[in-house]
């Protein structure tokens, strides 16, 4: 039980990670893009 609990938490903090990287190349992105202009 504390086993998939762990791993849930695991999985939810890796994919919290995720978006929050996509996030930030996202909004680089667009800083770049505005920065050609």
């Amino acid at each position: 039980m504390i086993y998939k609990i762990n791993s849930l938490l695991y999985v939810l903090i890796l994919i919290y990670i995720h978006i929050l990287n996509v996030c930030e190349g996202t909004i680089s992105f667009h800083h770049h893009q505005n920065g050609k202009q």
